[in-house]
């Protein structure tokens, strides 16, 4: 079954959304700083092949062609009719309204707004003349708003703004033919026998795309997807044994032995925690959790569960170069290492979601990373000091003692090239030796007398281990992270808040 059998529409949530078909657009716009494009360029694929080589620049540049059509968000007013509405609300189905869409795909005649962005048209108005119509500065601030944003909304500034575009009733009333209602938001197919753990898929995104489906498949039968931008779900059109969702939560009368989440940062734990609750596997991408609350909820379920699995996604830890450390750190092994490293980010569009209240700072959203493997690195040992400095915008450094003795520094900035996009230089310093990881890509060790290892490696190789050998550990009912290991989500939390 093709996806334009019947349109897949984003779910609504039953209390503060309605279902409003398009009858006729008075205003709109292309959303644009909202997503990572990058420009056509021959010396940027060629850039990327010399460093990954021409399986992984396919791989990327079919997930990139698949987001072309995500990408053409608008925004806009427009009249249409009510499909569905929330008990408590005044609004019912067939009132004819004036509409404000923020940030919603140009491809549908179907749209879920939040009844803030809805007001009905009274018999005695009718809707101003198209010509020369805009979005009002009292609505353009609301052009990229997302329930999943943190923003709050006004109600009653938004009636007012969205009420100017109507005028009294000289002439009737704009109304045209309602489109069919043929929308639905999900698409249920048949389950497809298999002696493979069966697993359910929370966000599908680029990394989604490119770095759990291609790796997962050898040992988990993945059966249902839950994407929330229907756009999105087009990748997986021709995969006719998974089910697609628009849905941001679980069904509740579907199980599943493994749950894979990378969707929105915000969502992970609370998604983890239903995993758990039914007794599932929770695969989490980075980071587990974005706030203390979450955190605390997080690690009550891991402690009140009876047989607790769950895998935290930091790629650093499955990486090549790890392995090469510790061959060359020998018999070393329990000696604390210290850990400095340099990490530069590619500025985001403004409108990117990494920059919405619920994503946390960078510190959350990127910087997780490095405070992981440090932690990794030394068992996870008790934190007896942190600092932080914040020298200009969101850049930042940070400074962390463990009661092992080892010491961390990092700084996170976005200023300098962005040739080859996110990069870092690491020093590793232990048992009277000096191990330096680039990009993750470069390694080399050093004692007092020479350099005696080098070696270079594929940088999303790491990405690609580490969810075949979650799958494979998975598939042979491994046990997951330790609890212990959560101390690296408490202590990026805890830099969060200085």
């Amino acid at each position: 079954m093709k996806l334009n059998s019947h349109e897949i529409i984003q779910s609504v949530d039953g209390k503060t959304e309605a279902l409003v078909s398009v009858s006729e657009w008075l205003v709109k716009e292309s959303v644009r700083e909202q997503y990572i494009e990058h420009p056509k360029s021959f010396w940027l694929l060629w850039n990327y092949y010399r460093r990954i080589g021409l399986v992984k620049v396919i791989t990327k540049l079919k997930s990139r062609f698949y987001e072309k059509e995500r990408n053409k968000k608008v925004a806009g007013l427009f009249i249409g009719y009510i499909l569905d509405a929330p008990n408590d609300s005044d609004l019912k189905k067939g009132d004819f309204v004036l509409c404000f869409a923020s940030n919603h795909s140009d491809n549908s005649k179907i749209h879920v707004l939040n009844k803030y962005f809805i007001i009905m048209v009274p018999n005695d108005k009718c809707i101003k003349p198209r010509s020369g119509l805009s979005i009002s500065p009292q609505l353009r601030k609301f052009i990229t708003w997302t329930k999943f944003s943190g923003n709050d909304l006004n109600e009653l500034e938004l009636k007012q703004a969205i009420e100017k575009y109507m005028c009294d009733a000289a002439i009737p009333a704009m109304v045209s033919q309602r489109p069919a209602e043929d929308y639905s938001s999900k698409l249920e197919r048949s389950r497809k026998k298999s002696d493979k753990p069966s697993a359910v898929l929370f966000g599908l995104g680029n990394y989604a795309k490119t770095s759990i489906l291609p790796n997962i498949k050898r040992n988990i039968n993945l059966e249902r997807v839950h994407e929330i931008d229907p756009d999105q779900l087009k990748f997986l059109e021709k995969q006719e044994f998974i089910s697609l969702d628009t849905s941001p939560t679980p069904q509740v009368d579907l199980k599943f032995a493994v749950w894979f989440i990378a969707g929105f940062h915000h969502t992970h734990s609370e998604l983890a925690i239903a995993a758990l609750k039914q007794g599932a596997c929770a695969v989490i991408e980075k980071p587990l959790v974005t706030t203390m609350n979450q955190y605390e909820q997080f690690s009550r379920q891991v402690n009140e569960c009876e047989n607790p699995r769950f895998y935290a996604c930091f790629h650093k830890r499955y990486s090549e170069l790890h392995d090469l450390f510790v061959r060359d750190l020998k018999d070393s092994g329990t000696c604390p290492v210290d850990m400095h490293c340099i990490v530069y980010e590619i500025p985001l569009p403004i409108n990117h979601w990494y920059n919405w209240p619920n994503s946390g700072s960078r510190l959350i959203s990127n910087g997780c990373h490095w405070l992981d493997y440090f932690m990794f690195l030394n068992s996870y040992s008790n934190v007896i000091d942190i600092k932080k400095w914040i020298p200009r915008g969101d850049d930042m450094t940070v400074q962390v003692m463990l009661e092992n003795g080892a010491y961390f520094s990092m700084s996170l900035t976005d200023t300098g090239s962005q040739r080859l996009g996110v990069r870092d230089y690491i020093e590793l310093r232990a048992a009277g030796t000096t191990f330096t990881m680039t990009d993750g890509d470069r390694y080399s060790a050093e004692n007092r007398s020479r350099i005696f290892s080098k070696a270079r490696v594929n940088p999303l190789a790491a990405y690609s281990r580490m969810y075949s050998k979650i799958s494979q550990d998975i598939a042979n009912n491994g046990t997951g992270d330790d609890i212990l290991s959560l101390r690296s989500t408490k202590l990026m939390l805890d830099l969060e808040s200085l």
